[in-house]
């Protein structure tokens, strides 16, 4: 049995393993392990270990890795906490594959906890380009991984002129895509009436006839002193537009704190008729069809980037936390300043739904990686740069 680990820090990292990890459990030859860390483990941020429970997946460790604080110097602190852990935890496993996502900073420390133990490392959505200091950790997960899986032929080719070795690079697309073309779209009712929503209702005036946003915005670790005003704009020109919406907490980055803070002084101007629920994460079921009836996606998520273009839904990216990214032709960009926020909102609601775009893959990402894990030579911890 060829043993790999999945290393899992957020409920977005997580939404986009599970597929491969579903099928990692199905295909012969193949032993799933898991280690759960990060933001998984923290209260505020959702307790979303219990998702991965509720999932049926095994939990082999529980690190935690995150130092709270949500500071630049916390941060940094923190991939020096995921190091140390996860050398301890990878010498008791002993994977023959160490499978990571994306570009967050514990991703990098669990990478260079692997590569430092002569583990091969296995790497989804690398040669991608964003802004923030995701954009230089990806690329350095791309230089400690030695198995690629990027997720359209943009970031391939990337990879290949950052030197990585083309027999090791494979273009599955997105295994996100794979997870919301599977999911049971629902009536609106179905959001309005499950419990994470009606017990809300008591503070939230939801209107369940009434159209809605969705709100996702994370701090921008370049622009760190900027973070609280930028979502003083934001909320500001919400209260404009006079929508319902669901927000979504932001993630553990450097700058959370100061997002945080705006939202909870906020009422001085916002809270006369609550529209707005803050929620810390959903199950992805009920998120996917969240996204599928709302009017459109306001924030600067990967979500706008990727997953609403498969459901045609508007999207107002703000600021620069996804510069580089693919632009579909569903993704309006604006500066964060309220005006231009507000006037964006109103415009791209009026449009309704976009023609839908395949652009991150076909929703069999998961099954590729998983036969590619189970049949490939595994290379040599030994890494070598190709021209």
């Amino acid at each position: 049995m060829r043993k790999i680990c999945v290393f899992t820090g957020t409920r977005a990292d997580y939404s986009r393993l599970y597929s491969v990890m579903r099928t990692i459990q199905q295909t012969p030859g193949l032993e799933l392990h898991t280690v759960v860390a990060g933001m998984h483990l923290i209260e505020k941020h959702g307790l979303t270990v219990n998702q991965i429970r509720e999932d049926n997946f095994p939990i082999d460790h529980e690190v935690f890795t995150l130092i709270e604080g949500e500071t630049l110097e916390t941060m940094t602190k923190s991939v020096g906490l995921t190091i140390t852990e996860m050398a301890t935890v990878l010498r008791h496993v002993r994977p023959d594959v160490l499978l990571v996502h994306g570009d967050r900073f514990e991703v990098f420390g669990a990478a260079v906890a692997g590569s430092m133990l002569n583990i091969p490392i296995a790497h989804l959505q690398g040669g991608e380009v964003t802004g923030s200091i995701d954009e230089s950790l990806r690329h350095a997960i791309t230089k400690l991984a030695h198995i690629h899986f990027p997720s359209n032929p943009d970031a391939r080719e990337r990879l290949t002129r950052l030197g990585e070795n083309p027999e090791m690079i494979f273009c599955v697309g997105c295994p996100m895509v794979d997870k919301i073309l599977e999911v049971e779209i629902k009536p609106r009712e179905h959001i309005f009436g499950s419990p994470m929503v009606t017990v809300a209702n008591d503070v939230i005036h939801y209107e369940p006839d009434s159209p809605y946003l969705l709100v996702i915005y994370h701090p921008v670790t370049s622009t760190f002193e900027d973070n609280y005003t930028h979502t003083i704009e934001l909320l500001k020109a919400v209260q404009d537009v006079d929508r319902q919406a669901f927000w979504l907490w932001p993630n553990a980055d450097a700058g959370a704190r100061e997002i945080v803070r705006a939202i909870k002084t906020s009422n001085n101007f916002f809270w006369e008729n609550i529209k707005i629920g803050f929620y810390r994460s959903f199950p992805i079921d009920l998120f996917v069809n969240i996204l599928n009836h709302c009017s459109c996606v306001v924030g600067n998520s990967s979500v706008g980037m990727r997953e609403a273009c498969y459901f045609g839904k508007p999207v107002v990216n703000i600021g620069s936390r996804q510069d580089g990214r693919i632009r579909t032709r569903n993704i309006r960009d604006v500066v964060p300043q309220r005006e231009a926020i507000r006037e964006a909102i109103l415009q791209q609601c009026e449009v309704g739904r976009y023609p839908v775009d395949y652009v991150y893959g076909d929703g069999n990402a998961g099954r590729r990686i998983a036969e590619i894990l189970a049949t490939i030579d595994l290379p040599s911890p030994q890494k070598k740069i190709t021209y």
